[in-house]
Formats: structure tokens, sequence, C-alpha cells
């Protein structure tokens, strides 16, 4: 098994925060809980843009309760 270590983690961050910040039209970035929410707060303050938790959706649906 790889190891994913932490520069290899700090890397995709920057990667990921270069192309979201080519695209004008993403305003917050969205981390999912049970493990979303660290590389999200990282790409946030990478990106300068809003993080928003997702917390829960309805099951079958698109709808965040």
């Amino acid at each position: 098994m790889k190891k994913f270590t932490y520069e290899m983690y700090e890397k995709r961050c920057k990667e990921i925060s270069e192309e979201i910040l080519k695209n004008k039209r993403i305003k917050y970035i969205m981390g999912i809980h049970r493990g979303g929410l660290i590389p999200a707060v990282r790409i946030s303050h990478l990106t300068g843009l809003p993080m928003i938790q997702f917390d829960d959706v309805v099951p079958h649906t698109n709808i965040a309760i």
C-alpha cells in the first residue's frame, strides 16, 4: 500500500486550489463530514473562498437539511 504523506496532501490541495481559482463561477468550497472537512478547510484557506460544511441530506434526494 502506498503511503499518502503530508507533502503529497499539501501538493494536491495546491493543485486543486489552482484549478478552482481558474473557474470564476465557484463561490465557495463545500466540505463533507467524515473526512472531507480537513481538505475543504485547507483548500478554502489556499483559495480565500469561504467553506460551507455539508452536514446531511434527506435520504434518496440531494436536499440538505
